[in-house]
């Protein structure tokens, strides 16, 4: 549908941060692993995003004949338009890791910054832009010269992903699974600090 921010980027850089990304539904603990795909295919780990450069998207049979590549088994049955067809589909996202702890990201913070345990209510406001907002939840502190000083209440994340993935700085050295509601694809990410997030009041 032309739809995605991703759009007319294959092969181009989209961090200068050296950050890996892979759809793995090999992984053993991975709550989004499977054997094979809908089509048959073995399923096999898939290099989405290759130290910043985005270098293959996911496919099944189909858009892996428009785009002459090769299948990976990466298509599951979706239901779309009341039908269920055969679709490419993630499994497992994973982040590489860098090389700092929390402690050592927050110590590390010589600007004014906010460190953020969770966040929900993701919404896109255009997706071919890949313009969205958030509302950060669970906690989030106000981080002055290295030191937590106080909890931050009533904001909200207003950003664009493309560009926010561009302004990586820094990404912790440990994974954790998040899958919930509002996180359909089981994501093994680790922390990561962004420069220039843009913040915006969030209503009562």
């Amino acid at each position: 549908l032309g739809l995605s921010a991703l759009k007319g980027k294959l092969g181009s850089a989209l961090s200068s941060f050296p950050v890996d990304v892979l759809d793995d539904p090999t992984r053993p603990e991975g709550l989004g692993s499977r054997p094979f795909d809908a089509e048959g295919r073995a399923s096999q780990p898939v290099k989405l995003v290759d130290r910043g450069r985005l270098v293959s998207m996911l496919s099944n049979r189909s858009t892996s004949t428009m785009m002459g590549g090769q299948v990976a088994g990466q298509s599951l049955l979706v239901q779309i338009g009341g039908s269920m067809i055969p679709a490419p589909w993630p499994s497992n996202i994973v982040f590489s890791t860098g090389d700092a702890t929390l402690d050592e990201m927050i110590e590390d913070s010589r600007r004014p910054t906010l460190y953020l345990t969770s966040n929900w209510y993701t919404r896109y406001s255009n997706y071919e832009e890949g313009s969205f907002s958030t509302i950060p939840r669970d906690g989030a502190f106000l981080v002055e010269n290295g030191e937590v000083v106080r909890p931050v209440r009533r904001i909200r994340i207003s950003d664009n992903i493309v560009g926010l993935f561009s302004r990586i700085e820094e990404m912790g050295k440990d994974l954790t699974q998040v899958h919930w509601w509002e996180v359909e694809t089981p994501t093994f990410v680790p922390y990561v600090k962004f420069s220039d997030v843009r913040i915006t009041a969030a209503p009562m």
